[in-house]
């Protein structure tokens, strides 16, 4: 069959971190594919008809959903829009991509687990979500996972220099020179978006349509390597090299930091599977490093 030369690709969710990220890795290679990036006034994906329509009128050939409900203490009072989005959303796109014939990846979360473990969770273990937004999620990737063209992805504490996540947050706070708690008993792997995103293009543009019919089912993607959220605050601080203090991060318990939906403790995420590819990501830290160069914010201050 040879590669998807030629093929058009829809991103749905365009407008968030990732979907920005895979944008930008795009605009900066030299594709081969046609890529639509979609906000939800171009494709609503919980609408079946929308999704249909777009798939036809553009002869899409790949769906990478990137679309989510992703506020997680939100979801615990909104559960019947996380489940419209992260549930309902994925069936439709599943159902399209079965009527059509076409290959779907998804992105799910470290959330679908319970985060009580001590070793890192392989793709086979038992999930166990612990909030809303973890349950919905993981509803959407079950239905995805019946699809037999389907990739799901699941990833872990996604950040990049779009949008509102932990590293921008981090990163305005210490412009404000302003003190923050951050905690330091939650244990996970951060994963740069173009990482992600760059992997993603990987799955579709770098093998042949044989090789990504072997590969479907689930994989978990996160940069390598593990640290608290208070270790990537504190590096973020001491990356950025700014004059005078460097100490506006300060390390708390999660019991001094409540939170309407409970945070897995560990949610470190077992990428064995990766290898079959194959494919390494890279440590966390390097990731980092990368994003905070990309980053014009930091140029600026």
């Amino acid at each position: 069959m040879g590669h998807l030369t030629g093929s058009n690709i829809l991103v749905t969710g365009a407008n968030g971190q990732l979907g920005t990220c895979i944008k930008d890795e795009i605009d900066n290679g030299n594709s081969e594919n046609v890529w639509h990036f979609a906000d939800r006034s171009m494709v609503d994906i919980t609408d079946i008809d929308s999704i249909r329509k777009f798939v036809i009128d553009n002869n899409i050939k790949v769906i990478v959903n990137c679309a989510a409900y992703t506020n997680v203490d939100k979801a615990e009072e909104d559960y019947d829009t996380a489940l419209e989005i992260n549930y309902g959303g994925v069936c439709n796109l599943t159902d399209v991509c079965r009527e059509f014939g076409i290959y779907l990846i998804h992105i799910s979360t470290d959330y679908v687990f319970n985060g009580r473990s001590n070793r890192p969770y392989k793709t086979s273990s038992e999930c166990d979500p612990i909030g809303s937004y973890g349950a919905t999620k993981r509803l959407g990737e079950c239905y995805a996972l019946k699809y037999e063209k389907a990739i799901v992805i699941r990833t872990s504490w996604l950040y990049s220099e779009y949008g509102k996540n932990f590293y921008t947050t981090m990163i305005n706070r210490i412009i404000e020179r302003k003190e923050t708690n951050v905690v330091c008993d939650q244990v996970g792997s951060p994963t740069y978006a173009r990482d992600l995103a760059e992997f993603i293009i990987f799955l579709i543009e770098k093998q042949d349509e044989e090789d990504i019919e072997a590969h479907t089912g689930l994989y978990h993607f996160t940069n390598n390597g593990c640290c608290s959220w208070y270790d990537f605050a504190a590096s973020i601080e001491q990356l950025r090299k700014s004059k005078g203090r460097n100490d506006f991060i300060k390390p708390c318990k999660t019991s001094e930091y409540p939170t309407k939906a409970e945070r897995p403790q560990y949610s470190v995420l077992d990428k064995t599977d990766l290898y079959e590819f194959p494919y390494e990501p890279r440590h966390w830290l390097a990731a980092l490093r990368h994003c905070m160069m990309n980053d014009n914010k930091i140029k600026e201050h």
